[in-house]
């Protein structure tokens, strides 16, 4: 493949033949100190196989309306327009079959971000965060970094053969008794594997985490990536006599 240095927006094509640099942009895949550090001299002529981060370039559109926003000199504070929040809801409601109020919406910088502030504001130091692994390694060091206990709960295959993650509801509950867990971090579909938990599995983590007091927070950033089923959101799946899911 041919590498741009500087590609020029009204050039990008959708293509899988050209490889753009993206040196220079602080990309986490392509920063030579953080990579070199993180993983060890030479790492940054690695293959970066390890970010999910696509290698194509934005739609024209959006890279036009970014730059046109940004030619503007003053970034005073703005407002989240109509548009944005009927969009969400719409989204929501007919991809997901989820009613949702515009009152109970609030938008963060990042998945990682907000998972963390839930920690922050639904725990406390010293609690203990249960979730299922192997799991997105930021949703684990979040927990350590609000100064919380990880609770590890190891997801089993169904069989050798297949390696299909499987959820035991007799591990879950054991794992929340004893231990001082007040919150579930969990991920639907789960990351990685891509399990999309089905009903009867998400109403089972329910039911547990209500049984034992503990809070579910769900982290579904990748909820529009399935086949088969749909994923179904945490919260339409609680039912009314349960508050603890966020």
């Amino acid at each position: 493949s041919t590498r741009s240095a500087s590609p020029l927006v009204d050039a990008l094509i959708f293509d899988l033949e050209h490889e753009i640099d993206r040196s220079d942009t602080h990309a986490v895949k392509s920063c030579a100190g953080l990579l070199n550090i993180k993983y060890g001299p030479g790492a940054d002529r690695c293959v970066p196989m390890w970010v999910a981060d696509m290698d194509l370039p934005c739609a024209p559109a959006l890279v036009r309306a970014l730059v046109d926003r940004a030619r503007h000199p003053l970034y005073g504070y703005t407002l989240q327009p109509p548009e944005m929040w009927a969009a969400v809801l719409d989204w929501l409601r007919i991809h997901q079959q989820w009613a949702v109020s515009p009152e109970s919406l609030v938008f963060a910088h990042s998945t990682v971000g907000a998972c963390a502030a839930c920690v922050r504001a639904f725990s406390a130091p010293g609690d203990s965060v249960l979730v299922l692994t192997p799991l997105y390694p930021p949703l684990r060091h979040l927990v350590a970094a609000e100064g919380r206990a990880l609770i590890e709960l190891r997801l089993p295959p169904t069989s050798p053969a297949n390696g299909r993650f499987a959820l035991d509801v007799a591990a879950l509950r054991e794992q929340l008794a004893p231990e001082r867990v007040t919150m579930m971090l969990l991920c639907n579909p789960h990351n990685p594997g891509g399990r999309v938990w089905s009903p009867a599995e998400l109403d089972a983590i329910v039911a547990t985490c209500a049984e034992c007091g503990v809070l579910v927070v769900a982290d579904e950033i990748h909820a529009d990536l399935t086949f088969s089923h749909g994923q179904i959101p945490r919260d339409v799946r609680a039912p009314p006599a349960y508050s603890g899911t966020r």
